[in-house]
C-alpha cells in the first residue's frame, strides 16, 4: 500500500441522506486540492465552470453514489454536507447584493423530483423530467432557461415522438424558440427540486434560493 492510499484509509468517513432522491451516500472531507479548485473556479463567476467543479469534488470526495444521476439539488446538498464537515458550518451569502452569513443547518429543501407531461395542443406535447448532471454538464451554458430546456425529455408532435437526446441542444432551443411564449411559461411554473433558506436583514426576510446558490467557498 503506498502513501496515498494510506492517507485515503485514514481519513473519516461520514454519511447522509440526500433529500429527493433518498440515497444514503457516505463521504469524505475536502482534500486540499478541492480548495484550491473551488477557489479558482468561483473567482471566474461562471456557472457552467462552477457545475463541472461541484462534479469532480462529489466524485473524489464520496462512495456507494452515481454522481452523474443525481439532480442539481441533491448535488448541492451534498456538497454543503461535505463542506461542513470540511471546514465549518457557516456560509457567506448575497442578499440585495450586502453579504449575509446563514448556517448549513438553515437550509432547506422543497418540491419532488418531477416527471409528468406538459400538453400544448391534441397534436403536441412535452414529457418533463428533473434534469440530473450527466444532462446538465452536456450543455454549453448554464442559466434557468438552460436548465428548463433540459428538463424536456421527449417531444410528441402529430403522434410522433422525438427523443431529446437525439438532438443536439441548439436545434431544441431552435425548435423552442419557434413555439409560442406560452411553452417557456409552462416550464417555469413547473417546481424542481430546490434548496433554500429565509434570511432576515433587520427589515424584510427573504428567500434565497436558485441554481448554485450555496456553491460558495469559503
Amino acid at each position: 500500500m503506498n502513501l496515498l492510499e494510506n492517507l485515503n484509509s485514514f481519513l473519516p468517513v461520514y454519511a447522509t441522506e440526500l433529500p429527493f432522491s433518498k440515497q444514503v451516500v457516505s463521504f469524505t472531507p475536502f482534500k486540499v486540492k478541492d480548495a484550491k479548485n473551488i477557489s479558482v473556479v468561483l473567482q471566474e463567476e461562471n456557472k457552467l465552470i462552477s457545475l463541472k467543479a461541484l462534479y469532480e469534488i462529489l466524485k473524489n470526495s464520496t462512495r456507494g453514489v452515481v454522481i452523474d444521476d443525481l439532480c442539481l439539488a441533491d448535488a448541492e446538498y451534498l456538497f454543503l454536507m461535505i463542506r461542513g464537515k470540511s471546514i465549518e458550518e457557516k456560509i457567506n451569502l448575497l442578499m440585495n447584493n450586502k453579504p449575509v452569513i446563514i448556517r448549513i443547518n438553515d437550509i432547506k429543501w422543497k418540491n419532488e423530483l418531477v416527471s409528468q407531461e406538459i400538453k400544448v395542443s391534441n397534436e403536441l406535447s412535452f414529457k418533463i423530467e428533473t434534469p440530473v448532471l450527466k444532462d446538465l454538464l452536456k450543455l454549453k451554458q448554464f442559466s434557468k432557461k438552460d436548465f428548463l430546456l433540459c428538463s424536456i425529455k421527449t417531444i410528441t408532435a402529430n403522434k410522433e415522438i422525438y427523443d431529446v437526446e437525439k438532438f443536439v441542444t441548439d436545434d431544441i432551443k431552435q425548435f423552442l424558440e419557434n413555439m409560442p411564449i406560452s411553452v417557456l411559461n409552462e416550464l417555469e411554473k413547473i417546481n424542481h427540486p430546490e434548496l433554500y433558506v429565509n434570511v432576515s436583514d433587520n427589515e424584510t426576510e427573504s428567500e434565497v434560493s436558485g441554481l448554485l446558490t450555496f456553491f460558495t467557498f469559503p
